[in-house]
């Protein structure tokens, strides 16, 4: 977690993270110990972000909640077809498959909980 700890490693960490993400099928993202079934999907101190199952490998991510309205669908392969963007199921939007966009997948914009007591 080097990338918590000082601010101009972080950035050049995230933003390397970042251009791996959209090279590469295997996805190294800032997962989360979340559990979208357990209190709403409380993944973050920020209220707007919400815990979500990347597809196919079932990893929980902390989203920002995105508007279900906007949101692009996944396309039949569980694809998306902006290489920015990762298949996740959205709880916010009744467990739909959605693209969410992979830079705001970020413990600066959804920050871990400062204690696990509610998992």
């Amino acid at each position: 977690m080097v990338c918590l700890l000082y601010i101009f490693p972080k950035i050049i960490v995230c933003f390397l993270l970042v251009l791996t993400l959209t090279n590469d099928i295997d996805l190294n993202l800032y997962e989360s110990l979340c559990d979208p079934e357990k209190n709403n999907g409380e993944c973050s101190n920020n209220f707007d972000c919400r815990c979500s199952i990347v597809v196919p490998t079932g990893e929980h991510i902390c989203t920002l909640s995105l508007p279900c309205s906007s949101a692009v669908p996944c396309n039949s392969d569980n694809q998306c077809n902006s290489t920015n963007s990762i298949c996740v199921i959205d709880q916010r939007c009744h467990h739909q498959r959605l693209c969410y966009p992979i830079s705001l997948n970020s413990p600066d914009r959804c920050p871990p909980l400062t204690t696990n007591n509610r998992f």
